[in-house]
């Protein structure tokens, strides 16, 4: 192959992606109890809402875009696979 990117980098990154997803999710279970601010009670409750939301979707991104990188290392690996042998074949070397 190429000094290109290589099928162990995407496995690294995909590592690193759902590490970060596993963090998102870790911070999401010691979220802290919604404070009593008076009568900003129910704007800081819901700046806190939005703010778990926005945690999850994160962590769900994350989450996705391990899985996908994952996968497309898989894909790339096997075609990579399948080129070399048709090159191979081709130049009459035995697979």
């Amino acid at each position: 192959m190429s000094d290109g990117m290589m099928v162990d980098n995407l496995c690294e990154l995909a590592v690193v992606l759902a590490d970060g997803a596993q963090g998102f999710e870790n911070l999401a279970v010691d979220a802290p109890a919604i404070p009593d601010a008076g009568a900003s009670s129910g704007v800081v409750a819901e700046l806190l809402v939005a703010l778990s939301e926005a945690m999850s979707t994160a962590a769900l991104s994350a989450a996705n875009a391990a899985d996908l990188v994952q996968a497309n290392a898989a894909e790339f690996d096997a075609t990579e696979g399948a080129n070399a042998a048709r090159v191979a074949g081709a130049k009459g070397v035995p697979r």
